[in-house]
């Protein structure tokens, strides 16, 4: 029986975060990932990935576009709320 989990990843489109947020999509966990660029982030999935990732974790992944330094005490509050892990790959 496996457990399906959240992870929060800061930095997700970076070298290390693209892959971070793949190998969990493979994995079917959920994905709360924070990027500048939400598209940046689909197009990054989609060159790493053997299939069209994009479409086929779409029900997996939530992307806030955002610069984490950005991002009020609350809102980053609020997006680890729930989160069984997070991982920061800045």
């Amino acid at each position: 029986m496996s457990t399906t989990t959240t992870t929060l990843v800061v930095g997700a489109t970076g070298a290390t975060g693209k892959h971070v947020v793949l190998q969990l999509l493979q994995q079917k966990q959920h994905v709360r990932a924070i990027a500048r660029s939400k598209q940046r982030l689909l197009d990054t999935l989609n060159e790493i990935s053997p299939n069209d990732a994009s479409e086929e974790y779409a029900d997996f992944l939530t992307v806030t576009e955002a610069a984490v330094l950005d991002l009020s005490d609350e809102k980053l509050e609020n997006l680890c709320s729930g989160c069984d892990a997070c991982v920061s790959c800045l």
